[in-house]
């Protein structure tokens, strides 16, 4: 009949079903397993890409500071170096001024070794006014003396040096009027020094009438719109200059720093050849 004929069908058809299924299965199996080794695989192989470029920007980064860090010892060690020298030619030029004075009679010292100065925030300035030549001249009493401690410095091979002889040299008095016309952030550098009143001479030469100001403002209302009884060179805290001409020069306290900076030690400069 029909029906007996449908039903034989159908369970063929559920067999067939059945029969596929069963031969796809394995396989189905098999390719899932290859894609998820495959897909290991390649996430093994992302992570040690990944990490490959973790650590070449690492070492990129430890390369870059350490280039940095050379630079900054290369440059220390140049500045050691040329300390060095700085300190070197110093003390050779005060073994030779200690051994002037014992030769030569009327050998005082450098002038900005023979006064004191009042405030300590008042050193730039007054360095500054006295300018390095005449700051670490030689004061001497007379020309003649001067002269034999140049042959002298000839003889032991020293740095040329300048001196300051008392007997020869032209400076001009300060008007005391001057001094009455000042502002109280206004004074005479002369007048924040103390020194013997034998030098007197050769600070008032080095220095003259230069007038300490507080601000760059107040120097400069000094200079260009007082009216006093002679002209004058102003100098500020931080050590810039007004001359009497009128013209501004600055960043002289950097040179004065520079100066007074203690030098590096012999020990210093190895410890930057080990870095």
């Amino acid at each position: 009949s029909l029906q007996q004929k449908r039903e034989e069908l159908t369970n063929r058809r559920n067999q067939l079903r059945e029969s596929i299924e069963s031969n796809l299965n394995p396989r189905i199996r098999k390719l899932q397993e290859t894609i998820d080794a495959s897909q290991r695989i390649l996430d093994e192989k992302l992570t040690q890409r990944q990490r490959e470029i973790s650590n070449q920007e690492t070492r990129k980064r430890e390369k870059d500071e350490n280039q940095k860090k050379l630079e900054e010892v290369s440059e220390k060690l140049r500045d050691a170096r040329v300390d060095r020298k700085a300190s070197e030619r110093e003390q050779k030029f005060a073994d030779a001024l200690d051994s002037m004075k014992r030769l030569f009679s009327g050998v005082h010292g450098r002038l900005r070794d023979l006064c004191r100065i009042s405030r300590e925030r008042y050193h730039t300035a007054v360095f500054v006014a006295m300018g390095h030549r005449n700051a670490n001249a030689v004061v001497v009493d007379t020309e003649k003396v001067a002269l034999d401690c140049i042959e002298y410095l000839k003889e032991q091979r020293v740095s040329v040096a300048t001196f300051i002889p008392l007997d020869t040299i032209k400076a001009k008095k300060i008007n005391e009027k001057l001094r009455s016309q000042l502002e109280k952030d206004e004074k005479l550098v002369l007048d924040v020094l103390t020194f013997e009143r034998q030098y007197e001479k050769a600070f008032r030469y080095a220095i003259g009438n230069t007038v300490m100001c507080d601000t760059l403002e107040s120097a400069m209302n000094l200079c260009y719109e007082k009216s006093l009884v002679e002209k004058v060179k102003a100098v500020t805290l931080d050590g810039t200059i007004i001359s009497k001409s009128g013209m501004i020069t600055g960043g002289q306290a950097d040179v004065v720093a520079q100066s007074q900076k203690p030098a590096y030690r012999e020990k210093d400069i190895e410890k930057l050849k080990k870095n």
